[in-house]
């Protein structure tokens, strides 16, 4: 069975490498006329782009673990990098064709509309704002938003903070005060232009506690349990996903397959390893029978 699947899904990889050109019999047979292939396919778009140039570009950041973040060595490594490779793998059955371009967090739209980019994958929150000026894929994660707190901290739980008037530090955005207060209705919100300034400034005690990732916040105690700790609550649920410049969906429909074949399909190992090494998670291949993603 694994060989029939090998063999199957290189053979379409190679066609569509080659741009999946029909000859003029094929063409005929199918009772197409060539002008028609040509506009159903649409001249490839990124997708045959990318196959051409025979690497992906990936826009992602390298400061914010467990999901953009350099190893020991210097290595760009974390779920988002995961992801990445995980595309590269989909279209080139070879994990390393992919150059990562390091941005700040808002040059992640901006990057894709020049076409500095051909797909931003970096913990990208799902809004109705953005999704305005980019095109999101399918979820790869589910997020929520918490505190991080030093270890030395009176606090512990949400519980503990309410009615304090604490300083809160989060960052920037258009939605930064609203997203404090949902879990903290009376902080006193600090926006800060990186995730790495809102930790500098709880460290500094500047802050009392800093607005992270539920991901982050468990990442970070983890490993560093002598210096900070967060409650298990968290608030303010949402969706991570990669984003692409709008108006191409060859390209969308292909990046989602890859993503969907990762997360549910033969292609699931990848995902399911990433994710036991950044968030300490066993994930289950979905059983047989109805798609679970539509239950």
């Amino acid at each position: 069975m694994p060989d029939r699947f090998d063999s199957s899904m290189t053979s379409r990889r190679k066609l569509l490498g080659r741009g999946a050109a029909l000859s003029g019999a094929a063409v005929a047979a199918a009772g197409l006329a060539p002008a028609a292939v040509l506009a159903q396919d649409g001249g490839g778009g990124l997708l045959q782009k990318v196959l051409d140039r025979g690497n992906v570009i990936v826009g992602t950041g390298s400061t914010n673990p467990p999901w953009h973040f350099e190893d020991e060595n210097g290595n760009l490594v974390g779920m988002d990098i995961e992801m990445g490779r995980i595309l590269a793998n989909g279209l080139f059955d070879d994990a390393t064709k992919v150059e990562f371009v390091s941005q700040a967090a808002d040059a992640r739209i901006p990057n894709l509309l020049s076409g500095k980019v051909d797909i931003s994958i970096q913990f990208m929150s799902v809004t109705r704002d953005r999704s305005r000026l980019v095109e999101f894929t399918i979820p790869y994660y589910r997020e929520a938003i918490t505190l991080l707190l030093l270890k030395d901290s009176p606090y512990n739980t949400l519980a503990d903070v309410q009615g304090k008037g604490i300083k809160v530090a989060i960052l920037q955005n258009v939605y930064a005060e609203d997203l404090a207060h949902q879990g903290v209705p009376d902080a006193e919100v600090l926006q800060f232009d990186s995730v790495a300034n809102t930790i500098l400034a709880l460290e500094s005690g500047r802050a009392d506690a800093a607005i992270s990732d539920f991901s982050s916040a468990a990442w970070l105690t983890t490993q560093n349990p002598d210096k900070y700790k967060y409650p298990l609550e968290s608030w303010g649920t949402h969706s991570y996903s990669a984003a692409i410049a709008p108006g191409d969906q060859r390209w969308l429909n292909f990046v989602n397959q890859i993503f969907h074949g990762a997360m549910t399909g033969l292609d699931f190992a990848l995902y399911r390893d990433a994710f036991k090494k950044y968030f300490s998670v066993d994930v289950q291949l979905p059983a047989a029978g109805f798609p679970m993603e539509f239950a």
